[in-house]
């Protein structure tokens, strides 16, 4: 991000996917959680364009950009160029001289598996 100030706010922030199962349905990814990163600030300068090759160049490619008329938002979403899954959301919402840029990180938790799975006693062979 170029900003023409240096006291743009970096907000991060940690929500639980119960908050954006409006996102999941809309997304078609159903993590555990979301992790949002949240630059604002005045004088931030940044393009859908220059958005998507700071994308490209990590891998991704833009599926789609939404925006509702009259409306100050416009959400990107980017899916890996190489594997189906984990997709992105980038948001970007410009009001009152003000630019929020909101990445969406999906994270998800895999209950961890022993190395050895407990074995039920009546299937294991007695020894002779």
């Amino acid at each position: 991000m170029l900003s023409s100030n240096p006291d743009a706010a970096v907000e991060v922030l940690l929500r639980r996917r119960a908050e954006l199962n409006d996102m999941n349905d809309f997304v078609g990814v159903y993590p555990s959680y979301w992790v949002q990163l949240r630059v604002s600030g005045r004088g931030l300068k940044r393009s859908e364009r220059s958005i998507e090759d700071i994308f490209a160049a990590q891998g991704y490619r833009v599926e789609e950009w939404i925006g509702v008329d009259n409306s100050d938002t416009r959400l990107g979403i980017f899916s890996p160029k190489s594997i189906s899954g984990a997709k992105l959301v980038f948001c970007l919402e410009s009001k009152r001289g003000t630019l929020k840029c909101d990445l969406l990180l999906p994270v998800f938790e895999c209950a961890p598996v022993p190395p050895f799975a407990a074995r039920n006693a009546n299937s294991i062979a007695p020894r002779v």
